[in-house]
């Protein structure tokens, strides 16, 4: 066994020998207002998610029921479960998007002469 093996299995048996430190923080006061996270409103945001195109600050802002940006963020922070359904959510709000482009992709386009082009593939 090399001296520097040697050293680290003394440091190692040293490290075992020092007791245990337990940190805990008792605040007397919870920090900011009380959640309202229910499984309910989680769903309700996931399903708005996946069916629009909206944006996280306007699909809370044109909905009163919803928390605001922040608190969503947070939420998607906090609650594991609520993170994966938001992220399946805006999978398919993705595939709404790529309808849409797809969509804008194939309408006539009018050009400056007046005249109306439609893009062909080959």
């Amino acid at each position: 066994m090399t001296q520097k093996e040697k050293n680290r299995e003394k440091l190692k048996k040293q490290i075992a020998k020092l007791p245990t430190i337990k940190l805990s923080v008792k605040s007397k006061h919870t920090p900011g207002r009380p959640t309202n996270y229910t499984e309910a409103l989680a769903n309700k945001i996931c399903h708005k998610v996946s069916t629009c195109t909206d944006g996280m600050r306007r699909m809370c802002d044109s909905n009163p029921d919803f928390p605001c940006c922040q608190t969503l963020m947070e939420w998607r922070f906090n609650y594991p479960e609520f993170a994966a359904r938001y992220a399946q959510a805006k999978l398919i709000q993705a595939d709404l998007f790529a309808e849409q482009i797809i969509d804008i992709c194939d309408e006539p386009k009018i050009t400056s002469e007046g005249n109306t082009t439609r893009k062909t593939t080959s």
